[in-house]
């Protein structure tokens, strides 16, 4: 336990010696308190893991016609497919636009067209 901890708390949780490691009367009570908020923590945790190899949600791209037809689509059908969860959206616009306000993820134009 660093000084700062000590300080927040104003309470010596462990007590440390070149042989041991023992918990206070303070450092007891506030396992026994938190303890339960923990374990909860720490299964939650566990049931995200499983999204780790499951990418979901929204993407929002932006492009002209002929880079959604013959580039974007082509890359992005097949992904699609594996990963059902992700939602995408492709808006067809041949202006310059600023993506981050627009709040797209991404954006393409052909040549040097960009906002």
């Amino acid at each position: 336990m660093t000084a700062q901890h000590r300080l927040l708390l104003k309470l010596k949780l462990l007590n440390r010696t070149t042989r041991s490691l023992t918990q206070t009367e303070a450092g007891e009570r506030l396992i026994q308190l938190t303890g339960p908020a923990l374990e909860k923590i720490v299964v939650g945790l566990e049931q995200l893991k499983e999204l780790w190899d499951k990418p979901a949600g929204r993407i929002r791209l932006s492009a002209d016609e002929y880079a959604i037809q013959y580039f974007l689509w082509p890359k992005l059908a097949p992904v699609l497919k594996e990963y059902p969860n992700i939602h995408l959206e492709l808006t067809t616009d041949y202006g310059l636009i600023d993506i981050a306000r627009e709040r797209f993820d991404a954006g393409a134009r052909r040549g040097g067209l960009i906002a």
